[in-house]
């Protein structure tokens, strides 16, 4: 009679506190890997509990671990000026946060992953403890004034890890990581989730009247573009209202804005005050409704018209594969790093990045002839289901972690 063979202890160190896109994709792979492999532990902040308390629901081990780990502030949408007082305490925070793990860490996992490139600090720490590595990359690269963060960033994804997971091509081109352990894993999005729900049902079901209406997601972070959304919602037809998902009114809007708009705080501070300001004005108060982030962000997709998502920075984001599933029509900032997934008048519309009176055109055209981009509605769906089906996943991270394990 042959004895099972010992699962190999998993340990993932994620980065992300909030039910967003981040901790969806992160949910997505959980769920994908093959439990009677791996035992799987989760290590979180504690400071900020919403998807640490979701993954507990789940079943899922959670570790907790303070108010780290601190992510490098060096990615498109985050970064400091490379010697500024922010810069210096992000430094200081992930030295602190280095205590913290290592005593999780010295607890001896089979294997590591971390789920940012903003924690590629961890990969040597936890070889030091005789782990193997691996990362889920996540974020877009940027270069700063020298490249020196950047191409220290670099150096560690292809020394510190066994392998590195990234979410699209352009990102694995961006880093030169051409292993044969590290690979491309695009985010998933579960058809099933949209399926069956009308638009009507998903409303009553969110307490949404009767209307037209724009999705924005994201919250307040200056990344997603809020800014440019509500500036062009001054503009765009006044029978249109917005979904502002990830606030729960303008006084969180502008809380939210400060913590994540600006490298320098009383730029985020200002940032905050315009988001407020903005949706205050007498021409946007009664057009906008907040909501809180949600895990049912599926309903949010089935119960809007269309999907705008403007980033202000390069960023690779769920909300293109969502809207596909969801057959709603997105309109997003042009970067070059979203050529992969979206291509303008062939599955989305794009504008130039926070241009508001482009974005407000497009809407209004889309509003004013949605026969006009049912074609591009179409190859979204038919794209997502190809290249983006949850149902893909297990077998894509089963063979990574093989890889690296």
């Amino acid at each position: 009679m042959s004895v099972p063979r010992p699962r190999k202890r998993l340990l993932v160190i994620n980065h992300a506190t909030t039910l967003g896109g981040a901790s969806l994709s992160l949910e997505h792979i959980l769920k994908s890997i093959d439990t009677s492999e791996f035992d799987i532990s989760v290590y979180c902040r504690s400071d900020r509990q919403d998807f640490a308390l979701h993954l507990e629901s789940l079943g899922f081990n959670v570790i907790y671990g303070g108010s780290g780990p601190t992510p490098f502030a060096h990615f498109s949408g985050a970064e400091f000026p490379a010697f500024s007082v922010s810069a210096i305490a992000n430094v200081a925070r992930i030295l602190r946060d280095c205590v913290g793990i290592s005593r999780v860490l010295s607890k001896r996992f089979d294997l590591v992953i971390v789920n940012s490139m903003t924690l590629f600090w961890v990969g040597r720490l936890a070889r030091s403890y005789g782990s193997r590595t691996a990362m889920f990359h996540r974020e877009t690269f940027i270069r700063g004034r020298f490249g020196l963060r950047t191409g220290l960033i670099r150096h560690e994804l292809l020394h510190g890890f066994d392998g590195v997971a990234y979410i699209s091509e352009f990102d694995r081109s961006a880093a030169g990581d051409f292993r044969a352990a590290s690979t491309v894993i695009s985010d998933k999005v579960d058809p099933s989730a949209y399926a069956d729900i009308g638009r009507r049902q998903a409303r009553r079901h969110l307490g949404i009247p009767d209307g037209y209406y724009v999705l924005h997601l994201g919250g307040a972070s200056r990344l997603k573009g809020p800014d440019t959304i509500l500036r062009a919602l001054e503009l765009i037809d006044q029978e249109v209202s917005l979904i502002f998902l990830g606030a729960e009114s303008s006084q969180d809007m502008s809380r939210e804005g400060s913590y994540r708009g600006s490298r320098l705080r009383s730029h985020a501070d200002d940032y905050g005050k315009l988001l407020q300001r903005l949706a205050n004005s007498a021409t946007l108060k009664e057009r906008v409704l907040f909501r809180a982030a949600s895990s049912d962000v599926n309903l949010y997709y089935l119960a809007s018209d269309l999907v705008v998502f403007p980033s202000s920075s390069p960023h690779q984001a769920r909300p293109i594969y969502e809207a596909g599933a969801a057959r709603r029509l997105i309109l997003l900032s042009d970067f070059p790093n979203t050529k992969e997934f979206a291509r303008d008048g062939v599955n989305c519309v794009e504008f130039p990045p926070g241009d508001a009176s482009a974005l407000a055109r497009r809407v209004n055209e889309a509003v004013r002839d949605p026969r006009m981009m049912q074609g591009l509605i179409q190859e979204n769906l038919r794209l997502t289901l190809l290249n983006h089906d949850v149902a893909k996943l297990s077998g894509e991270v089963d063979r990574f972690l093989r890889g690296v394990s």
